[in-house]
């Protein structure tokens, strides 16, 4: 936000669009990489909501990168990061909640209830 604040656009200069990320990952990838680090089984799951399978996020931060950001990234130590995070608050975690239990209809209801837990 500093960035694209700093950096505001000429006097009736075109809109510009600031997509706020640095990269971006499908969730099985970041299943695999938290897998890698803790040892963690990855159990795919029905998904309760009412959305394709798969989907590409078209997002693009060009803008930002030309205006200098240097991004932190998951590969760059972030990663670790979270997962030491997580441990060190884990006992605060209520399993009960994860997974989800509510779908968005009956045909994902019916899913995720022949899934079991």
């Amino acid at each position: 936000m500093q960035l694209a604040i700093a950096n505001p656009p000429a006097a009736g200069g075109k809109v510009r669009i600031f997509n706020q990320l640095t990269e971006t990952h499908r969730v099985g990838e970041l299943a695999k990489k938290v897998a890698e680090l803790t040892g963690a089984t990855v159990r795919t799951l029905v998904n309760p909501r009412k959305e394709a399978a798969e989907n590409d996020l078209q997002a693009d931060n060009r803008c930002l990168l030309d205006l200098g950001l240097k991004p932190t990234t998951l590969g760059a130590g972030l990663m670790e990061e979270i997962v030491a995070v997580a441990r060190k608050y884990a006992d605060r975690c209520d399993r009960s909640k994860i997974p989800s239990a509510s779908a968005w209809n009956q045909e994902r209801a019916r899913a995720l209830k022949e899934q079991g837990p």
